[in-house]
């Protein structure tokens, strides 16, 4: 009996060693994988930061390689040579309808003109170039009020025609021009448009007028039409008034010379005038009537 006390005992204690083996190692068990997971989750966070890390990086370096750009450069292929245009420069391009001026206009550059004028004074600022775009500027009165030419240019200027415009202008006072420029300036007239430029006494279509003194003309462009007053020239000098240089470049359409008044010349000096050297180049559309 004694034996078999024992022998029980020695069973119990043998299955109680065993059960505490099992738990220890199940808590060692649960213990290793909750810390796995933690160390999982610290990987995964790590790898996230260095990513947002090296994300922010290379923003960093792409803003430092980013030049600051303050001018718009332009470049173009010709011939197979890289030609590095000026930096670009805003132009300004205002359309003004001649129709709603309530006062004298100075034309500034990149401005293109269209509309008919009354009898207010246009302008065209020191080095403008402007564009005509259907104007009709040939309602200014004959009377010594409106003692202005249609255009007047007050320093170096360029017109342009538009393709498939007509313009016309026409002087003030009898002895104002179409077109004049100021002496020692120059007017440069291109384009593929058409003017027709005229006075209403004794002045030049385009160029002085009586007693007035004008800069030189350069026609490089369009069909331009010119009709000289009494004693004028259709482009040059007005009756005693003085012209300077006057050149006709073979690139014009066609340039057409109208003696209208009494004594009147094709180009050049009026009566009684004088006026620099005219050249009209070899090949040069010239027609006079």
């Amino acid at each position: 009996m004694k034996k078999m006390m024992n022998r029980m005992l020695s069973i119990l204690m043998m299955l109680l060693v065993a059960f505490e083996a099992d738990a220890v190692e199940s808590y060692a068990y649960a213990v290793l994988e909750e810390a796995s997971a933690i160390m999982m989750k610290e990987a995964e966070m790590s790898v996230m930061q260095n990513r947002q890390r090296q994300r922010n990086r290379r923003r960093t370096r792409t803003r430092r390689r980013s030049p600051r750009v303050t001018e718009v450069s332009k470049e173009e292929q010709t011939s197979g040579t890289v030609k590095i245009n000026e930096v670009a420069k805003e132009t300004r391009h205002a359309q003004v309808d001649l129709d709603t001026l309530t006062a004298p206009y100075v034309a500034q550059d990149g401005d293109v003109l269209t509309g008919t004028a009354g009898s207010y004074k246009i302008t065209i600022a020191d080095k403008a170039t402007v564009i005509l775009n259907g104007v009709d500027i040939t309602h200014i009165p004959d009377v010594a009020l409106y003692e202005y030419a249609g255009i007047t240019c007050a320093g170096d200027a360029t017109i342009v025609l538009a393709e498939g415009t007509t313009n016309k202008v026409r002087g003030g006072y009898e002895n104002r021009p179409g077109i004049f420029v100021t002496k020692g300036k120059t007017l440069t007239i291109k384009g593929p448009g058409t003017l027709e430029s005229s006075s209403q006494g004794w002045a030049a279509g385009i160029g002085g007028g009586k007693d007035l003194e004008c800069g030189n003309i350069v026609i490089e462009g369009g069909i331009v039409i010119a009709k000289g007053g009494n004693n004028a020239a259709a482009i040059g000098g007005g009756w005693s008034g003085s012209c300077g240089d006057i050149v006709i470049r073979s690139t014009v359409t066609l340039v057409t010379l109208i003696k209208e008044g009494n004594d009147s010349v094709y180009i050049g000096a009026g009566k009684d005038g004088s006026c620099g050297k005219v050249t009209i180049a070899d090949g040069a559309q010239v027609i006079e009537e």
